[in-house]
């Protein structure tokens, strides 16, 4: 997920580079200030439905995010922690529920848990196996990752169900494990650090060159030429620390 400063840094880029080329297309027919106007228009625009869109892309990675969070918390009790806690709320939904092992079964459906490893195909005969011992026809294996590969058998349907459903389930149902340890959270100096990756080198130079553009159309205005300053210097430092990155990195392999 990335941090706030990224994000900042993706979204003036694109402002920038959106603004430049609209006012760029529409000198040709206004005058300059008219240009700008339209462009700021345009650039507001594109910003509005670009934030909505990562308001989704969000949601998706908080989701991927809690669900990590409860596998970490389900990693710290017993293999059947899943299967009892599931069964006691379809019970307390009224639900015909039991639970025999790492299985619960309703009726035709039998539900199985591997959070630790995806199952193998071997897991999966084994799965429909125990549901036929106990008269299932439908069996789910929630799984923190999907496996590969999935037996197919007459008369049984399988259903692999991966982490983020399977988060959502227990979300819903409100059996969720209780929290007894939390994972370490990384220092501020772990963020910060990824404001200097690799990746960030050519978006720094281009944020740069773009906002030394805009001050050229704005008669060089302090404001826009210390953006600018501050953009170069952080490409310059990304720079800098990524060749000592790739120097120590050469001295660890050559010893």
């Amino acid at each position: 997920m990335k941090s706030k400063f990224a994000k900042i840094v993706d979204n003036s880029i694109g402002a920038v580079i959106v603004f430049c080329a609209v006012t760029a297309v529409f000198r040709y027919f206004l005058p300059l200030s008219a240009s700008a106007f339209c462009a700021a228009c345009i650039t507001s625009c594109a910003l509005f439905l670009s934030a909505l869109r990562r308001k989704r892309k969000e949601k998706t990675e908080r989701i991927s995010r809690e669900a990590a969070d409860m596998f970490f918390d389900f990693m710290f009790k017993s293999g059947q922690a899943p299967a009892f806690l599931l069964c006691r709320a379809l019970q307390s939904k009224k639900t015909n529920a039991e639970r025999h092992g790492n299985g619960v079964y309703c009726g035709k459906t039998a539900a199985f848990f591997y959070f630790d490893t995806p199952p193998s195909e071997r897991d999966c005969a084994r799965m429909i196996a125990r549901a036929k011992h106990y008269g299932a026809t439908k069996v789910y294996a929630f799984c923190k990752t999907l496996p590969r590969t999935v037996p197919q058998v007459e008369g049984f349907s399988f259903t692999a169900v991966d982490g983020d459903a399977t988060y959502k389930l227990f979300r819903s149902l409100d059996c969720m494990p209780k929290r007894a340890f939390a994972a370490k959270k990384r220092g501020k100096p772990y963020k910060l650090s990824g404001a200097f990756d690799k990746d960030k080198i050519a978006r720094y130079l281009v944020l740069s060159a773009a906002l030394f553009a805009v001050a050229a159309f704005t008669d060089y205005s302090v404001i826009t030429l210390v953006c600018a300053g501050v953009c170069a210097l952080l490409f310059v430092i990304a720079s800098v620390v990524n060749i000592v990155k790739y120097v120590k990195k050469q001295r660890r392999d050559t010893v």
